[in-house]
């Protein structure tokens, strides 16, 4: 499905079937003036968090957490974060596991998100 949002952003949600590079493009039916715009995406398989160590974090201490998982993939936007407020880059290191060197803000719990494009 696609939307035009306003004049200038147009939504779209396409499905895919594999992983892999696509192009994605779009233009305009009746006003050919525009043009064709497109540009490449990568399409990651979802992945799973299995665990995560240490568990806990020293308040204001640097730590490096270990995320053991599935479906881990190289990518620049890879990163962690603590509670949605700290985002920290993530460390590749295999399908199955990924590192993030974390501070702890405030004290208490909180979740740490994994995500490989940054969102």
């Amino acid at each position: 499905p696609t939307a035009i949002v306003s004049p200038s952003l147009l939504v779209c949600m396409p499905s895919f079937t594999a992983a892999g590079e696509v192009f994605i493009s779009a233009k305009h039916k009746t006003c050919s003036s525009l043009g064709q715009v497109g540009d490449w995406f990568r399409v990651v398989p979802a992945f799973s968090v299995l665990s995560i160590h240490p568990s806990q974090v020293l308040q204001g201490a640097a730590s490096l957490v270990t995320v053991v998982g599935l479906g881990f993939v190289d990518s620049p936007r890879l990163s962690c974060s603590l509670g949605k407020v700290y985002v920290w880059s993530g460390l590749f290191v295999t399908s199955s596991e990924m590192q993030c060197l974390v501070i702890a803000g405030q004290g208490g719990r909180k979740p740490l998100e994994v995500s490989v494009d940054g969102q």
